[in-house]
């Protein structure tokens, strides 16, 4: 198999980041209640109709956040809370945050929303039930620290105890995984407080139940390929691939200047 080579990578969260942008555009297209314009040539925002909720997309990025998914209580407000991936977390993790969110924003119901978003159960208790649904149960690293590792090490999630309430930008949880052995490699979804709960759970539950990704063999980083499974894809879904793989969210997103939702005021707040 060449680098340019269409594979599936199982675990999916080891598969490395993917392609943002072709992401970005299936995203866009499956959830239209999204609008995107471009502030700048490096970055991507999507703002979503209800103007309470935007996802950035930093294309230049090498040491920040590569998304950022931001919630406002409403149109006028401060930042309610954030999500940020860095440059290494697969487009997989970010896609089943963004899906979340928008069902919880489309709910026809406040009650529906709540539990789209928020669920059933306290954070940590929904954290211990996603948990419950390993194959192999999950290691607790640190008794004097709420945090689980996977079996085999290459995923975990952190949630700091503060002494009081953490700032607005501080992380509350943190998910990773990345391959074992290799610190440096890890990618990590970051979740300040006030965070709904299921947005977390949808994040973990990619590491929990990990499924099979889509990549070329050259964009698995070196240190994940001993400790995946590549399988080439089948031609048509390569083909697939192939056609989304070059697709530019930039090529047809109109310019922010008549694209930005009318009054919102943050057409050019950063998340």
């Amino acid at each position: 198999m060449t680098p340019d080579t269409a594979v599936t990578i199982t675990p999916g969260h080891l598969a490395g980041p993917g392609d943002a942008d072709a992401a970005f555009t299936t995203f866009l297209d499956d959830c239209r209640s999204w609008n995107l314009y471009r502030p700048n040539g490096e970055t991507s925002v999507a703002v979503h109709q209800s103007l309470t909720a935007a996802i950035e997309l930093d294309h230049e990025t090498k040491r920040g956040p590569r998304w950022t998914i931001a919630s406002y209580e409403s149109p006028v407000a401060q930042l309610d809370w954030q999500a940020r991936f860095c440059t290494q977390t697969p487009v997989e993790i970010v896609m089943a945050v963004a899906h979340r969110l928008t069902a919880g924003l489309g709910a026809f119901s406040t009650n529906v929303r709540d539990d789209l978003l928020w669920g059933r159960h306290p954070r940590d208790e929904a954290i211990r039930y996603s948990l419950e649904a390993a194959d192999q149960p999950w290691l607790k690293p640190d008794p004097f620290e709420y945090g689980f590792d996977r079996a085999d090490l290459t995923g975990g999630i952190r949630t700091p105890v503060f002494g009081v309430e953490p700032p607005a930008l501080v992380a509350a949880v943190t998910v990773w995984g990345g391959p074992r052995g290799y610190d440096n490699a890890r990618w990590k979804a970051e979740f300040t407080r006030g965070t709904p709960t299921e947005l977390i759970t949808a994040a973990l539950d990619e590491v929990v139940e990990p499924l099979a990704a889509t990549r070329l063999l050259g964009q698995v980083p070196a240190p994940n390929r001993t400790q995946v499974r590549v399988e080439p894809l089948h031609p048509r879904r390569a083909a697939a691939a192939a056609r989304g793989r070059h697709a530019n969210p930039a090529a047809a997103a109109p310019s922010s200047a008549t694209h930005a939702p009318a009054g919102s005021s943050k057409a050019g707040r950063s998340l």
